[in-house]
């Protein structure tokens, strides 16, 4: 079908980029004029990556402050699991080292739940809130997020922007 225009048999991926359709006819099918990317010749889906933690695709459509939220929240889930393994990991080897072979197993039940609560408060809740800062003042200083009235980008989580509708918005 598009084989002598793109290259590629039908049922195979081509490249399409910026096909102009008063110049030559666009016989990718599912492709308009001026469109940038990849096409399945015979009319299926745009190709489209799914990257681990929002990265940001060459055919997404979404906004920056989207993905960043979506990356964000990937790194907090995965910052509190490893958190939580490290300082049970952690925990379980002081259990096993320093708690005397003698100790009732009530007392060793009890150090145990208290190693657990505290892996969870200190280790992955801990690693989750340290983390999302980093990302977050990562994405602040790379201007992710925007103002929503002039489009310029924000400079922190609770530094307001200084056009007028932020300033008539905050009285």
């Amino acid at each position: 079908m598009s084989a002598q225009f793109t290259g590629a048999a039908p049922g195979e991926w081509s490249e399409c980029g910026g096909l102009d359709s008063a110049k030559a006819p666009n016989k990718i099918s599912g492709a308009k004029a001026g469109d940038v990317g990849w096409r399945f010749v015979d009319g299926g889906p745009p190709l489209r990556s799914v990257l681990p933690l929002g990265i940001n695709t060459r055919m997404s459509k979404l906004p920056p402050d989207t993905i960043a939220m979506r990356r964000e929240i990937w790194v907090a889930l995965i910052a509190f699991v490893l958190g939580f393994v490290v300082v049970l990991a952690s925990l379980s080897w002081l259990i096993v080292r320093f708690v005397t072979p003698e100790a009732r197993w009530c007392d060793v039940l009890h150090t145990s739940i208290n190693a657990i609560l505290i892996s969870v408060v200190f280790g992955g809740l801990g690693f989750a809130a340290l983390s999302v800062w980093a990302i977050s003042r990562y994405h602040y200083r790379h201007g992710f997020y925007r103002c929503r009235f002039c489009d310029r980008p924000l400079k922190g989580v609770a530094i307001f922007c200084d056009c007028p509708g932020a300033k008539a918005l905050r009285k």
